[in-house]
């Protein structure tokens, strides 16, 4: 909660094993810090009319904001009722959603803007240490842009630098701009963003909301570039999957006049380390990325 007030982070997320009676007292907490709470919930607690009845607005009446609903892992008609009724009673209680261990997304945000995200996907939950663990694919990171993030929003929870991944720390934090979604989950440890202090700055500035999104290059399975922009400033996201190689990217998307990018990119050693270079929408950005590599940049304005 503090780590969250002190850098500037919306919202937290308090997931499996809070009480009752405890939460009120943290949510007040974190109205006192201007944080937002999220809560996890079964969806097996909030099944009948009657539980959303008294669940919801006593949530609501704790300061909760949004919730996490997992392990609905059915397609059946019975479900998808349950879905439009819970669509409802959210709306109803003013509480943001995002469904975990759910079926895609079909567009429902449209109709009901409190729908945040939907996992539905083998996501970052799937790289937890443990013994056995073993990566996924490198290729698995530079399909879904492609496949599932194309459809809707995805909650891959994303940038969890302690996983066991193959990706490089620069494409790992490439993530919050490649993939999309309306609450953007990041799942690591305080202790893990805090010995990252480069990463934490991008972090710190990186929007989950996006007036306009290109994709500047890509091939599925192999590379994912994609540029969005949000209010004035442009983000960058690069992905790969393979070996070494130089990204040369063009910089068309931008407006005109001259424009200040900081890269975000792996260094020699591994660490991220940053440059600064001035560009115009002609100029073209050379990155040398390493195996399953990538980086992050924001772009802002000088003239």
């Amino acid at each position: 909660m503090d780590f969250a007030a002190r850098e500037g982070w919306e919202y937290i997320l308090v997931d499996s094993g809070w009480s009752d009676s405890w939460m009120p007292e943290l949510t007040a907490y974190a109205k006192e810090k201007g944080v937002g709470v999220w809560l996890w919930a079964r969806w097996q607690t909030i099944d009948a009319q009657s539980e959303r009845d008294r669940l919801f607005p006593l949530w609501k009446s704790w300061g909760v904001a949004g919730l996490k609903i997992d392990f609905l892992e059915s397609d059946g008609q019975d479900r998808m009722r349950w879905y439009d009724a819970v669509f409802k009673d959210s709306a109803r209680n003013q509480l943001m959603l995002n469904f975990h261990g759910a079926t895609i997304p079909r567009g429902q945000e449209r109709t009901w803007p409190q729908l945040m995200s939907t996992e539905a996907v083998k996501g970052a939950e799937g790289t937890r240490p443990k013994p056995g663990r073993q990566p996924f694919p490198a290729a698995h990171y530079t399909t879904l842009p492609f496949t599932r993030n194309l459809i809707g929003p995805m909650d891959f929870t994303p940038v969890t630098f302690t996983g066991v991944r193959p990706t490089s720390d620069a494409a790992e934090l490439a993530l919050s701009v490649v993939y999309e979604s309306g609450v953007q989950h990041f799942a690591d440890s305080v202790e893990s963003y805090e010995s990252r202090p480069q990463e934490l700055k991008f972090l710190n500035q990186v929007p989950t909301v996006w007036d306009e999104t290109h994709l500047v290059d890509g091939d599925p399975g192999d590379r994912a570039v994609l540029a969005r922009r949000s209010g004035d400033s442009w983000y960058l996201g690069a992905i790969t999957s393979g070996e070494a190689r130089t990204l040369d990217e063009p910089l068309s998307f931008l407006g005109k006049g001259g424009w200040r990018i900081e890269v975000w990119k792996d260094g020699p050693d591994g660490k991220v380390v940053t440059e600064t270079h001035e560009v115009t929408r002609d100029s073209r950005l050379s990155v040398d990325v390493p195996k399953n590599g990538g980086f992050a940049a924001k772009l802002t304005k000088t003239g």
